[in-house]
């Protein structure tokens, strides 16, 4: 049985030919939520990039499972493994256009930025933190100057930094927010993503963030699940993530943690090292994926070891001139297209490998593209705005 897969593409005419996508995959959330983000920070960490065929088809993995962005690593200053490969995981990740959340490696992650140092077991976190206002403003510049050179969505200053007077004093908390809030390229500041919910509600409780955060997050690992209504209360209103959620049943008496987060109510989900979840080889989802995607989705994809028909899809733009690009994993596939009013205005076939297609002179407000195969009927639709 083949899954039903809807794309939008907002196309912006912004005076360059090369045009970011903005693609999502038709899946039904459960309520409330509104962002479900792969995951590949252990990855990054570990350098286990291997090759750039391998990211493509993990980006095919995270499309399948309809995950709206992509989780992604802050290394200390200088210390950022293959920085080749990260800046070309960040271009894909961009282009095939998932949201980008980032935040710093490993636990202790604002500690080991503001102490410069590689992340690793054997070099440690260096120094304390705590009430060091050189440290504080080490890891404030280095968040800004990032975010300068990667646009992202979402950004935390933090990862698993513990509550107020662990590793970061009340003041120091509320100082890295401030000096944050609005200066991030764009990106909502999001967090704190504190290690366990009793601590993520004493920052709360005791700093003053909650103003500047456009996303509340902690991480459920010590499986407080009765604390999430107190957390969600302390929000305001505000969107509330599990920003670091599995589906592993750590206790018989206890539900899984992505359980706990769907029960609470929780607007989002960041799924731990889901990388793993995904064949490298050709983007097929494994049993724990598809595992994952049943929990998050109302009517979820019926998901098998094959790829999507359509493997890329790209547009230029020139005045009022576009130019579609097809890369087909399948034969004979049907390409049809219409306006906004749903008058049919061309169609033909296109065949396995490249192909293009040029749209000259807008006219529409927006465009319908809708591809089929005799086998399985239409299988992609998507929505062309300019």
């Amino acid at each position: 049985m083949l899954y039903h897969i809807r794309i939008f593409l907002f196309i912006f005419i912004l005076g360059f030919s090369k045009v970011v996508l903005s693609q999502t995959v038709d899946v039904s959330f459960k309520q409330p939520l509104t962002d479900v983000l792969g995951d590949i920070k252990q990855l990054q960490i570990n350098d286990r990039y291997d090759s750039k065929e391998k990211i493509d088809h993990i980006l095919d993995g995270f499309f399948q499972m309809g995950v709206t962005g992509v989780r992604i690593a802050i290394f200390p200053q200088g210390h950022t493994p293959n920085q080749e490969m990260y800046d070309y995981t960040f271009s894909q990740i961009k282009r095939r256009g998932f949201k980008i959340f980032a935040n710093p490696a490993e636990w202790l992650g604002g500690r080991r930025i503001a102490n410069q140092l590689e992340v690793s077991k054997e070099v440690g976190l260096g120094e304390e933190t705590l009430g060091n206002k050189i440290k504080t403003f080490i890891l404030i510049n280095h968040i800004l100057d990032f975010s300068k050179q990667y646009a992202c969505d979402w950004i935390c200053p933090f990862n698993e930094d513990g509550a107020p007077g662990a590793d970061w004093s009340v003041e120091q908390f509320n100082t890295i927010f401030s000096q944050l809030s609005g200066n991030l390229n764009g990106a909502k500041l999001i967090g704190p993503c504190t290690w366990g919910i009793p601590a993520s509600i004493r920052v709360l409780e005791q700093t003053n963030i909650l103003q500047y955060l456009d996303v509340v997050t902690s991480h459920n690992l010590g499986f407080n699940h009765d604390s999430w209504s107190e957390y969600i209360n302390l929000a305001q209103g505000k969107p509330v993530w599990d920003s670091e959620v599995n589906n592993y049943q750590k206790y018989e008496s206890k539900s899984t943690r992505i359980d706990a987060a769907l029960d609470a109510g929780v607007h989002g989900l960041v799924l731990y090292n889901s990388w793993t979840g995904i064949d490298f080889t050709n983007g097929s989802l494994h049993t724990a994926n598809q595992n994952l995607l049943a929990k998050y989705t109302d009517t979820p994809l019926s998901v098998h070891q094959n790829i999507s028909y359509l493997s890329e899809f790209s547009v230029d733009l020139d005045n009022q001139n576009a130019q579609l690009y097809f890369k087909m994993n399948q034969l004979d596939v049907k390409f049809s297209l219409y306006n906004s009013s749903g008058q049919y205005l061309h169609s033909h076939i296109l065949n396995k490998g490249q192909s293009t297609y040029s749209l000259n002179s807008f006219n529409s407000q927006f465009y319908i593209l809708l591809l089929e195969s005799a086998q399985s009927g239409v299988f992609f639709t998507k929505k062309l705005v300019f």
